[in-house]
């Protein structure tokens, strides 16, 4: 009996530890829970196959082989050193021989029935793990393949747009700083050395149109502003504030310091608004003066008995009125302006000295139609030549003159006619000039510039008698070449001097557009002082008439 124990025992362990070997082989939890169930049915059914008359003490035993097996095999499932064999049951297993274990084993059939359920479960056990796998992943790789895919639509939806917009914030700013360092370039060019600005006819160009590069930095400056671009903002103002500073001497009285700084020449007394006004109200033009002064001489013929004291007034007044002067100028565009419209201005305001530039003889002969001679009887032509640039010029002057030329200065361009009027008892020299327009080559123009300058010296009407310089310069004072010739000359610019504003002369003939350059001046010596300018459009010319009334106040210095 106690044999027969030993021996279901022994068949139970075997079969215990064959379990257990082929679960640490499989080395799955769920696989091991497979066999240890096995396992159990197996020793349950070799207990059963014993004797049944000894009953209890049989189950009593087997139930204690049953708990101390489980006992084991929990604690070699607890222990890492059963699933390697290093057990003492292994031990003990490894003495018998491999093929006693499998035949013991084989000749169960509940043990068969075990391990074919054990691997049944087993197989269900990976099958479902790895369907709860292969969801888990499906789900996962959904999850993430919903989240890669919102990503990216999200990253299509709203990369592009703040790509764009920073691209194109980034782009424009860009840009702004391109087109402001051009302007800025552009502006300095104010300040080049007058042997600089005409290395070129365009370089010229170029330089005179300084005075309007105001439109562009405003509308820069707004864009910048729109656009939030602060940096951009605040040097376009800068800029447009340095660009307006150049032409402030056209509005108000400069230090000579700042006129230094600018490249004008110094300014003679600036008269404020009410001392201009006094001024031209307590003098005449040469016409009333001259007509005083025959009436005056008319009135003494006839009677013999005037007191001196008369004489004295009318000869005081005679030279006051003397003392002012009113000249016009205008280019009439190849000799087509209109004639009468011409004179008309002459009798309007009183002019005293007309020079016409671009003259030809068809427009001599329809002044004199329209009466020229009436309000201006001497004429000085200058010399029609090849280097007449769209014609030659004219002076007509009120009064006789005292010396007149054809040719006061050499220049490369149209001749200087000159003439020298006594006013207020002064001579005063009077000259119509034309230079050559740049696209007749750059030098040529400078070399008109450096003629003018010459002008503003003694002339041989008399020792520092003061000189009236008009007609068309093709010059503004942005351009330094004309500056310097106002310096080197000893010249005002009248309507600098004046601090009312620019009176700009060209285009004219556009129509619907405004003139946008002062190309047309009237420039004089020290001794004279400017006391009003207007602009007049005058038909089929593309330059305005200046019309400038001058007070002659001593002799140049």
């Amino acid at each position: 009996m106690g044999a027969r124990k030993s021996d279901a025992r022994d068949r139970a362990a075997a079969e215990a530890r064959d379990v257990l070997l082929k679960r640490a082989a499989a080395g799955s939890d769920d696989e091991a829970a497979s066999y240890q169930t096995a396992t159990n049915n197996a020793i349950r059914g070799s207990q059963s196959q014993g004797a049944p008359s000894r009953g209890s003490s049989r189950r009593s035993s087997t139930r204690g082989s049953s708990t101390r097996s489980s006992q084991r095999n929990t604690t070699r499932r607890s222990d890492p050193s059963a699933h390697s064999g290093t057990g003492s049951g292994t031990a003990r297993s490894a003495n018998r021989p491999a093929d006693y274990t499998a035949s013991r084993t084989a000749r169960s059939p509940h043990a068969k029935r075990a391990t074919t359920r054990a691997s049944s479960g087993s197989r269900s056990a990976k099958s479902r793990s790895t369907r709860s796998k292969a969801t888990n992943s499906r789900s996962t790789n959904s999850r993430s393949s919903r989240n890669h895919s919102s990503h990216i639509h999200s990253s299509h939806t709203r990369t592009p747009h703040t790509r764009q917009a920073g691209g194109h914030m980034s782009a424009f700013g860009i840009v702004l700083w391109i087109a402001l360092a051009v302007l800025v370039l552009w502006m300095a060019t104010y300040f080049l050395p007058a042997s600089l600005d005409h290395l070129h006819a365009t370089f010229i160009n170029v330089i005179a149109l300084v005075p309007l590069l105001w439109i562009p930095l405003a509308v820069l400056a707004v864009l910048a502003a729109a656009k939030h671009c602060p940096a951009q903002a605040i040097c376009s103002v800068a800029a447009l504030a340095i660009d307006v500073l150049l032409s402030a001497g056209y509005l108000v009285a400069l230090p000579d310091t700042a006129n230094h700084i600018l490249g004008m020449p110094e300014q003679s007394r600036t008269l404020s608004v009410a001392e201009r006004q006094a001024a031209l109200d307590s003098c005449t033009s040469i016409t009333k003066a001259t007509g005083a002064a025959t009436g005056s001489s008319e009135s003494d013929t006839a009677n013999s008995t005037d007191t001196a004291d008369t004489e004295n007034t009318a000869d005081t007044a005679a030279s006051t009125a003397a003392s002012c002067v009113t000249v016009m100028t205008i280019n009439t565009r190849y000799g087509n302006a209109d004639a009468s419209a011409i004179v008309h201005a002459v009798r309007q305001y009183n002019v005293d000295v007309l020079a016409v530039q671009e003259a030809s003889a068809d427009l001599q002969q329809r002044l004199t139609a329209e009466g020229i001679g009436n309000e201006l009887p001497h004429m000085t032509a200058g010399n029609p030549t090849e280097e007449d640039n769209g014609g030659f010029n004219i002076l007509f002057s009120r009064m006789t003159p005292v010396a007149q030329v054809n040719d006061a200065v050499d220049i490369d361009a149209a001749t200087v006619p000159a003439q020298t009027l006594q006013v207020g008892g002064l001579n005063v020299t009077f000259a119509s000039v034309h230079t050559a327009s740049p696209h007749r080559g750059a030098q040529r123009w400078a070399a008109g510039l450096d003629g003018i300058a010459r002008l503003g010296a003694p002339s041989g009407a008399g020792a520092n008698a003061p000189v009236i310089v008009m007609g068309d310069f093709n010059s503004n004072s942005t351009l330094p070449s004309f500056r310097a010739a106002l310096r080197n000359g000893g010249l005002i610019d009248a309507s600098y001097e004046l601090h009312s504003g620019t009176h700009l002369s060209w285009p004219a003939s556009w129509g619907v557009a405004p003139a946008m350059l002062e190309l047309d001046h009237v420039v004089h010596t020290q001794g004279v002082t400017a006391l009003n300018q207007r602009t007049l459009t005058v038909p089929r010319t593309d330059h305005k008439a200046q019309i400038v009334t001058l007070r002659v106040d001593g002799a140049a210095q």
